[in-house]
């Protein structure tokens, strides 16, 4: 099954199988999947707050 963490708290994208009940105890394995890792350098875009001010696109 995959899911996310979201808050401290395992969200799955998957429903359960019938077999578990309420009460139920499972054994969970918590494996991180990589980003994939690209062959040439990257970096992060970011916007300038100063360039989101309406007067300084127009004028």
């Amino acid at each position: 099954m995959k899911g996310y963490i979201q808050n401290q708290t395992i969200i799955l994208q998957d429903s359960l199988p019938d077999t578990l009940h309420n009460g139920d105890e499972v054994e969970i394995v918590i494996i991180p999947i990589k980003k994939r890792k690209y062959h040439f350098p990257t970096f992060k875009l970011d916007v300038k707050e100063e360039y989101l001010d309406r007067e300084k696109i127009y004028f």
